[in-house]
């Protein structure tokens, strides 16, 4: 399953990603299933940074690497904004 294709506001492109930060921009943005929230209350330069951790290349143990945070789950939109909202930001360690 690929999801969703979600804004990236670090060159404005709209594209499949498991970027957490992305994610959870996009659903506070979304007007179909998320808050709905205008991208004017949106602090994009808050969104760039933790996209770009989540980009970040991570050793793993023995070879290779990946990237630091994904976002890889699914949600009801039967569930509260809050149980959401806190279930994508335990993809990351973030806070909003």
């Amino acid at each position: 399953m690929q999801g969703r294709k979600v804004f990236d506001p670090r060159d404005s492109s709209t594209a499949y990603s498991s970027n957490s930060a992305l994610c959870i921009r996009d659903y506070l943005t979304n007007t179909s299933f998320g808050l709905g929230e205008p991208t004017a209350r949106i602090n994009d330069a808050s969104f760039i940074t933790a996209a770009n951790i989540c980009d970040e290349n991570v050793s793993l143990t023995g070879s290779g690497t990946e990237r630091r945070y994904r976002c890889n789950g699914v949600f009801e939109t039967s569930e509260t904004p809050k149980d959401v909202i806190k279930q994508l930001l335990s993809s990351c360690a973030g806070r909003l």
